[in-house]
């Protein structure tokens, strides 16, 4: 397994192990599995929300529907950064492999950090399939 060897500002060698691909994918999965099972209890509710603001004569849906909607989709947006932010590193997926987020250094994150993870995250894995 690939070690990151980290010398602090004091001078002394701290030794991370790398998550593995495996271990990456499998956090991966579990996050993408938080995000449908969110999706389905958001659909739920909007369901819910339609029924009350749907109006059967005219056909129309009232505006506060497509409000609602945005700001149920606002957690799956941004899901990596929410909880790499609260829970220091780590999302769902990555608190149930054991592996963090952590800079170089070997410090805490900050959330500027997480936001430029997300963003080469959407190029990386959604533009590229992996492939850069």
């Amino acid at each position: 397994m690939k070690k990151i060897d980290i010398i602090t500002a004091h001078n002394i060698s701290i030794d991370y192990e790398a998550a593995t691909v495996m271990n990456r994918g499998v956090a991966r999965f579990l996050d993408y599995l938080v995000m449908v099972v969110y999706f389905f209890i958001a659909l739920w509710i909007l369901q819910a929300i339609l029924s009350a603001s749907y109006n059967w004569l005219t056909g129309e849906i009232d505006p506060i529907f497509w409000i609602m909607l945005f700001i149920f989709q606002l957690p799956v947006i941004f899901y990596s950064i929410i909880f790499e932010y609260l829970l220091k590193g780590q999302t769902v997926g990555k608190l149930a492999m054991g592996i963090r987020v952590v800079k170089i250094n070997g410090e805490n994150a900050t959330i500027n950090d997480y936001a430029m993870r997300l963003a080469f995250n959407l190029i990386d894995f959604w533009f590229s399939a992996g492939a850069i």
